[in-house]
């Protein structure tokens, strides 16, 4: 029983300390603003960094949006090397592959050429 009883006090007392917590920072908020609107002093200040934030909304806006181009001119360009590079590797494979062929051939020349001089020289004695 006890156990039970102290689990559920647990509980209240969790939900107690987040409420109170919430409590204090609905307050903290209401008595920053109330000051906040009704000073003469701070509200100049205030004024500033509204306008300075929103300058600086504006001037991220543009940066922003010239990242995103870059990175779209980027991927583009990268799109291009990419197929670049898959035609160059394609053609080289190809070449490599005919030249290839080629040196086989000539040594399957001289192969059947050496059959034939060696089929030559034995029927011959």
């Amino acid at each position: 029983r006890g156990w039970l009883a102290r689990r559920k006090m647990r509980n209240l007392v969790v939900l107690y300390r987040i409420l109170n917590a919430n409590a204090k920072f609905i307050q903290a908020m209401y008595r920053g603003k109330f000051v906040r609107s009704r000073d003469e002093l701070v509200m100049p200040a205030i004024f500033v960094l509204r306008a300075r934030k929103l300058f600086e909304k504006r001037t991220n806006a543009a940066t922003n949006i010239q990242c995103f181009w870059r990175i779209v001119v980027a991927i583009l360009r990268l799109d291009s090397l990419r197929k670049e590079f898959i035609l160059c590797r394609d053609s080289s494979t190809l070449i490599q592959s005919i030249v290839r062929r080629m040196i086989a051939r000539r040594r399957l020349k001289r192969l059947q050429m050496y059959a034939e001089m060696y089929h030559y020289c034995c029927n011959k004695m």
